[in-house]
């Protein structure tokens, strides 16, 4: 098991360039790379902030004068926010079909396979610290294709397969101990396999997956409690391989899936009373196979990334309004990249995408702002059955297996938080330095040291960690005893 901490940022030397008495930083923009500011800084005034307030501007000679710096920028004096990654779970051969959720306050619930136990697993920071463990011992085949949500009252919801029996399992803790119970028991055919959960704003549960005889369904339950009712979205041939679900703003279910008889990406929905599922991507280039990922936006457009399993490519679909058509472009195909795709969508509704790079076992990751695309590579020793979600102030975790060490991990993106960036030293010129805490990119907070009994204007310099100092055009004033 790992530990989850946040780490408060330590200042870096920032890029300057010196003329005269005005001081330019130069910043570049940097998504999932470190943002490290580089170069020199003499004693001299700075001017590369709008400005600079210094609340109270007076105090007595004693010291002890709560202060507070008010500016722009002050971010710059830090490392950029970064991705890290912790190791969850290395107990056994576990973290294979991940799926995780953050709740209402920011804590991690992940849901994942342990292939040496035959056990489905259960981990979560909410309790502080990272803890896991097992709620479905049986044994065998247990655990596979798992997804989990939450309810209003952060309950936790998983689906998950018993491929020994090919029943559809439920887990839930929303009595406060763990049960567990069948959605699908295959009739006279089999489930199991590609289940996606997901719980709308009623506390209403919906689930796709693949069962029967090959076919797409889908199945709904209130979360309080009661039971299952499935029907069939899509029968008659092989099809719902590789589920996906997501709701629209009236809580109306869309599911991506392959249809494997044709080779093809479709997406399932409601028209009046009656399902349809229209082709997505025909596969014309390549078999549509191993992976699909649906997510809506704010104005209800659907975006979906799957993977080409011929060309070893992984692609974008999104729906034309103007058109009326979907619309498909290749995302990453650079060596054989795409497998098992998540996407969600940040409150500003940029897509971020998690994948597998089959041919190397790495984590990639793929960004959009609204204007392009951003590919990296997060994890250079696996990352196969990666799962992201986006929490309420937009930080982003990603819960995958470690394919070399067979562990699961998560990597976040804090890119929101509440912590402090950091501290830096204020000289309260002849009396010394004293530490300030900087709360966010505008202000920073310290208290003043002892000065002259006689009252006297002290002029004030920031110190960073690696020596820098940066003057101050505003000074503190010392009354007069």
């Amino acid at each position: 098991q790992g530990f989850m901490q946040k780490s408060v940022r330590s200042p870096v030397l920032i890029s300057c360039l010196l003329a005269a008495t005005m001081l330019s930083v130069i910043l570049s923009p940097v998504m999932t790379q470190n943002s490290i500011l580089e170069g020199s800084m003499d004693n001299s005034r700075s001017d590369e902030f709008s400005s600079w307030t210094i609340s109270p501007t007076t105090g007595p000679h004693t010291g002890g004068t709560s202060l507070t710096l008010t500016t722009t920028g002050l971010s710059s004096y830090f490392e950029e926010s970064n991705w890290e990654n912790f190791t969850i779970d290395s107990s056994a051969d576990v973290g294979k079909f991940s799926s995780i959720v953050a709740d209402s306050n920011g804590e991690l619930h992940i849901s994942y396979r342990d292939s040496t136990n035959g056990h489905l697993k259960y981990a979560s920071n909410a309790g502080g610290t990272w803890t896991s463990y097992p709620i479905d011992n049986g044994g065998g085949y247990i655990g596979r294709y798992t997804s989990i949500d939450v309810d209003s009252n952060d309950k936790v919801h998983i689906s998950y397969g018993n491929l020994n029996s090919w029943d559809l399992k439920y887990a839930t803790n929303v009595a406060g101990s763990w049960s567990r119970s069948t959605i699908d028991d295959g009739g006279t055919g089999q489930a199991g396999m590609y289940s996606s959960l997901v719980i709308d704003s009623n506390d209403l549960i919906h689930v796709s997956y693949w069962g029967r005889s090959f076919d797409l369904k889908y199945a709904t339950k209130s979360a309080s409690g009661g039971t299952w009712a499935d029907e069939i979205v899509q029968w008659g041939y092989m099809t719902g391989e590789w589920t996906s679900i997501a709701l629209d703003s009236n809580d109306k279910p869309f599911f991506s899936h392959c249809d494997e008889t044709y080779d093809r990406l479709e997406i399932g929905y409601k028209s009046g009373s009656s399902w349809t599922t229209p082709t997505v991507d025909s596969g014309s280039s390549g078999e549509i196979d191993n992976g699909t990922s649906i997510a809506i936006d704010s104005n209800d457009a659907k975006h979906i990334v799957y993977y080409d399993d011929d060309n070893g490519d992984l692609k974008y679909a999104d729906f034309n309004t103007q058109s009326n058509l979907w619309q498909n472009t290749i995302l990453d195909s650079s060596g054989d990249v795409g497998k098992y795709p998540s996407i969600e969508i940040d409150s500003q509704d940029n897509l971020h995408v998690a994948y597998y790079d089959n041919g190397n076992q790495k984590l990639k990751y793929a960004y959009h702002n609204g204007t392009s695309w951003d590919i990296s590579t997060l994890d250079e020793s696996g990352g196969m059955h990666p799962s992201l979600t986006i929490d309420s102030n937009d930080n982003i975790y990603i819960s995958y297996y470690d394919d070399t060490n067979s562990n699961l991990k998560m990597i976040q993106h804090i890119v929101n938080s509440n912590d402090p960036l950091g501290e830096v030293q204020v000289e309260f010129a002849g009396y010394g330095n004293v530490t300030a805490t900087v709360l966010d990119d505008e202000i920073m907070t310290f208290v003043s040291p002892p000065g002259n009994i006689d009252g006297e204007v002290v002029n004030l310099a920031i110190w960073l960690e690696n020596g820098s100092k940066i003057d101050l055009p505003v000074s503190f004033e010392y009354d007069t005893y």
